[in-house]
């Protein structure tokens, strides 16, 4: 028997939310909730989920707040997680139909705390792209190497245990809130295995902070969520992990946020707060692991050449 919560913060999406919502019934889980947290949308969205509440009272729950950002809305929805596993859903996505019960099967047949599947990515064109979990430079997924993929909660099932005994919460007020503690998870359980299976549909639009071209001061909040998930693993035994992880995250993703703008303070502010955790990151094996160009472009901002690194990277993006 699969028996699953869902925890679906919901934001002004009402374009997006039956689409999400009617996903989840279509997952063929025997013992389903779906926890819908209002996070004090002011559009018609409400108004849908009452209308799925009253049509599945078994099977969906309405809560609601004042608009507090998505982490406190998914802390509070964990709050009301009731059965044995548990995953995250954002409202403006969808999933693949039957893919939860395929990977909960596994999931029970392989007694694993937490499965980790694969992304699509869908844009507005009707264009999707395959994204997988695990970076292609590495070759097996492991307990150490989760650390290093993909961090999303929405690419995940949990055993809720692991959330409630742990008491780990998504910080509230930044953003980059899942490398803040996804990674972390890795301290509590081996369990971790990666299932090949596309089963999660990210929704690209213009609201996606993945896909703005806008800039925003709050890309800067990289170094607290960075700092977070460094004070949870630091001394844990996934050191040369930890540290691959803050300066891809630090050094090479950041830079890309702030180039295209020409933000270089703000790139040597994300170099800075990677060599204060670690100033020898360039002997990291996971780094040596890497291609030239990868080290080269990432030797280039932390020597401060930031507009040869824009170069290089636009070059790179033409090929």
């Amino acid at each position: 028997m699969t028996s699953l919560s869902i925890v679906v913060p919901v934001y002004n999406v009402e374009a997006y939310l039956e689409e999400c919502l009617d996903s989840l019934l279509h997952q063929n889980i025997d013992d389903l909730e779906v926890i819908l947290v209002n996070d004090g949308s002011t559009d018609h969205s409400q108004e849908i989920i009452d209308r799925y509440v009253e049509l599945y009272p078994k099977i969906f729950c309405s809560v609601t707040q004042q608009n507090l950002g998505q982490s406190a809305a998914r802390n509070r929805g964990l709050e009301y997680c009731t059965k044995e596993y548990l995953a995250f859903v954002d409202s403006d996505d969808y999933l693949v139909e039957g893919a939860y019960q395929k990977i909960l099967l596994s999931m029970q047949k392989d007694k694993m705390d937490i499965g980790v599947f694969e992304e699509v990515w869908v844009y507005p064109d009707g264009r999707k792209e395959y994204r997988p979990s695990l970076p292609s430079f590495l070759h097996e997924y492991n307990v150490k190497t989760a650390i290093l993929s993909h961090c999303t909660p929405c690419g995940r099932i949990f055993k809720t245990k692991l959330w409630k005994d742990s008491g780990l919460r998504f910080p509230v007020g930044i953003w980059y809130e899942d490398l803040a503690v996804i990674p972390a998870f890795s301290m509590l359980t081996d369990k971790i295995k990666l299932y090949p299976i596309e089963a999660y549909c990210y929704r690209q639009h213009k609201n996606s902070i993945t896909s703005s071209f806008r800039y925003s001061e709050r890309f800067l909040q990289i170094i607290p969520a960075c700092q977070n998930i460094y004070a949870l693993l630091h001394n844990k035994g996934f050191e040369e992990e930890l540290e691959y992880l803050m300066l891809f995250q630090l050094c090479y993703y950041a830079s890309f946020r702030f180039l295209l703008f020409d933000k270089f303070d703000e790139i040597h502010s994300c170099i800075r707060a990677l060599e204060v955790l670690y100033p020898n990151w360039q002997n990291n094996s996971y780094y040596r692991m890497r291609p030239f160009l990868f080290r080269f472009y990432c030797r280039l901002l932390k020597n401060g050449h930031f507009r040869l690194a824009k170069f290089l990277a636009k070059c790179k993006g033409s090929h």
